[in-house]
Order: structure tokens, then C-alpha cells, then sequence
């Protein structure tokens, strides 16, 4: 099945799923839930380790991470996550994700809900 475009949904899934400073890209309905892909919008990052502020992008890295459900159905979400890199120091990181603590496979708010 091919992904999905039709915008009149992305604000619903952005709104139901709390993914913000989300862009969607497009959904789909695979097995027995959905597939969302996003990237986020690109926003001003300042080097953790140096404190400068960084506009290189280093490379792309792509992650799917379980998102909560919609209509009884489980949704996962394939982020396409930057990784930065700071001119000035050469460390190395990822963008921030509001909605994704670091190593996680699950967003914060479907964490939240099951506590």
C-alpha cells in the first residue's frame, strides 16, 4: 500500500499522537496499524558541548518508534532524525525531538499514558 499525502488527516494525527514541531510526510495502513512518517521542523541547535550554534547537518539517520494507537489500531512512526555536526568543536549529535527521550523507542506521551 502506498503512503498517503492527503493533509486533511496530518493535523489529527499530529494533534492525537502530541508529536510537536512534527512535519508529516505521509501515512499509511500496514498488518493491523499505521505507519507515519515524519521529519521535524528544522529549528535553531546549539552544540551541547561547545554552546555555539549549529547549522551543518552531518548526516540523516532514519528510526521507527512506537506512538500510541489510533482507533484501537497501534501506530509507529518513521522519523527521519538530523545529525548534527558543530563547526567549531566537531562533536556530533541529534536534533532535539520533544516527544523522544534519548535511546527511546517510544514516545514520551504513550510512556506517559502507560504509568
Amino acid at each position: 500500500m502506498s503512503i498517503s499525502n492527503y493533509t486533511g488527516h496530518h493535523d489529527f494525527i499530529k494533534e492525537t499522537l502530541r508529536l510537536e514541531g512534527a512535519i508529516i510526510l505521509g501515512y499509511k495502513e500496514c498488518g493491523d496499524g499505521f505507519l507515519v512518517q515524519i521529519k521535524m521542523e528544522r529549528k535553531p541547535q546549539c552544540c551541547p558541548e561547545c554552546g555555539c550554534e549549529i547549522t551543518h547537518v552531518h548526516d540523516h539517520r532514519e528510526r521507527i518508534i512506537q506512538a500510541g494507537t489510533i482507533n484501537g489500531k497501534p501506530v509507529w512512526i518513521q522519523i527521519d532524525r538530523r545529525r548534527l555536526r558543530c563547526a567549531s568543536c566537531g562533536k556530533r549529535f541529534y536534533e532535539d525531538v520533544p516527544f523522544l527521550k534519548r535511546y527511546q523507542r517510544i514516545t514520551v506521551p504513550v510512556q506517559d499514558d502507560e504509568s
